[in-house]
């Protein structure tokens, strides 16, 4: 969470988006490198508020968690039921200017150490929900 709001303090400021951490983030314990996780974490972050910039609604990124998995969520666009097939892949991006890289790196590092990162059907808080957790044996 330090690591979140510092990097992003003034982004998530100038833009007036909110950003929401649970107690059970908070608490959260993940086995692996912070090399790993950290970049997952802050190219979710950085999309979420590249989304979220010119929104004119509620504007939150959420840092949530269970025993299962953390959850990376936000209230900007939908991603339609066609992109969330797609998003993960090298090259997909709806994202002006750019590469499609970051999910699919994300996607691929987290692969490696025993994770997988995934999306879900957004729910009447947040319209956008990723989701990290541990790959099923």
């Amino acid at each position: 969470e330090k690591f979140i709001r510092e990097l992003f303090e003034n982004r998530l400021e100038r833009h007036n988006i909110k950003l929401i951490v649970s107690k059970d983030f908070q608490e959260k314990i993940i086995s692996g490198y912070p090399s790993t996780f950290y970049p997952v974490f802050v190219n979710l972050i950085d999309n979420a508020i590249f989304w979220l910039r010119d929104q004119s609604t509620s504007k939150a990124v959420c840092l949530d968690a269970n025993t299962g998995a953390f959850y990376i969520k936000n209230t900007g666009p939908e991603i339609i039921a066609r992109d969330k097939d797609a998003i993960f892949e090298q090259g997909f991006t709806r994202k002006p200017g750019g590469r499609g890289l970051g999910l699919f790196i994300s996607k691929n590092v987290l692969r490696k150490e025993g994770y997988d990162l995934t999306i879900k059907d957004g729910d009447e808080d947040y319209s956008v929900i990723f989701i990290i957790s541990q790959q099923e044996q």
